[in-house]
């Protein structure tokens, strides 16, 4: 008889936490890709909205009888963060302004936290006459506002009630809602790829003998205390980093619960907080994320470093520690 034919190798029996999160990233990606599609089709309705816009205001100009009356003019594709101060002194010139407005995103954000502009602005003029003229300069292109000139600037005059102005806004603000929700998927999908291989690591790599010993079999909770496993300790903020951006930067991986600065008696930041995620995988996830230098409390600040904490204890002991030493600061003659 020959010899029996050896065991295959143990393929590791991976935990339900790895297999969720594993779960959690190939669906985020999916999500991403979706949200990814939607926003390119919501972009090229709103190129299109703007090349009608431009052929409607050729077809104004060319049939003024049309537009008579028609005191609204609508902008559009104008420079990122051009503020009402800047139509109004482009635009004055023709004639007094009774209203004035710059557009901004109800639900998108920009890396500083600040509502995302749709480059719209809509103005109402005093006299019809006024806002004709105006349009005349933006087509034929002696008009320019914050260095924009068209065809990148398109101008329409739109009725009383500013249809045209709702119809493109909102074009806008579903684009704009679409690019960042593909953006917070991908975002969130790394995060949730990075922690899922990172448990599965742990898992096929068991601790030394020394961490063996140590370990308790079971978490000691301490008396009173309940332990949270979506709870996270923040620590390497900037200074001027506040709650918001907090919020924002950790929105990327999930549901935000809570997110709180820990400030002192002044109310300067002690650059350090706590922040709670819907889920304990949201939570892996923005860990996972920071451990590669992904996370930052605002645009172009320091990279968070995030760690578990459960019991609330690290936030409470960092918290104690700083206050202690700005009370021994304060003692000092």
């Amino acid at each position: 008889q020959g010899r029996p034919a050896p065991a295959p190798p143990a393929v590791p029996r991976l935990s339900d936490g790895a297999r969720t999160l594993a779960k959690a990233a190939e669906l985020a990606l999916l999500d991403a890709g979706s949200l990814s599609g939607l926003a390119t089709k919501y972009y090229a309705d709103l190129q299109a909205l703007h090349a009608a816009c431009h052929s409607r205001a050729r077809s104004q100009l060319a049939q003024p009888a049309v537009s008579a009356g028609l005191r609204r003019l609508f902008l559009a594709g104008l420079s990122p963060g051009t503020a009402e101060a800047a139509v109004c002194g482009a635009l004055g010139r023709y004639g007094p302004i009774q209203l004035a407005h710059c557009f901004v995103s109800p639900s998108s954000r920009g890396l500083d936290g600040a509502p995302l502009p749709l480059r719209i602005a809509t103005v109402l003029f005093e006299s019809a006459v006024d806002a004709a003229n105006a349009l005349s300069d933006v087509v034929s292109r002696r008009l320019a506002i914050a260095d924009t000139f068209a065809p990148e600037l398109a101008a329409t005059l739109d009725d009383n009630s500013g249809s045209f102005t709702v119809e493109a806004v909102t074009a806008a603000v579903r684009a704009s809602s679409a690019l960042q929700a593909a953006t917070n998927a991908r975002t969130r999908a790394r995060g949730l790829q990075a922690a899922a291989e990172f448990a599965v690591k742990q898992e096929q790599e068991p601790p030394a003998p020394a961490e063996r010993e140590r370990a308790p079999s079971q978490p000691s909770l301490g008396a009173g205390r309940e332990a949270d496993p979506t709870r996270l300790f923040i620590s390497g903020m900037d200074v001027d980093t506040d709650e918001g951006a907090l919020h924002v930067a950790l929105s990327a991986f999930g549901r935000v619960e809570s997110a709180q600065i820990l400030r002192a008696r002044d109310g300067a930041s002690l650059r350090i907080g706590s922040a709670r995620m819907s889920t304990a995988a949201e939570a892996t996830a923005a860990i996972a994320a920071a451990a590669a230098g992904r996370v930052r409390g605002r645009a172009g600040g320091n990279a968070l470093s995030l760690a578990f904490d459960t019991l609330g204890t690290k936030a409470s002991a960092s918290f104690a520690a700083l206050i202690e030493e700005e009370e021994e600061e304060d003692a000092k003659p």
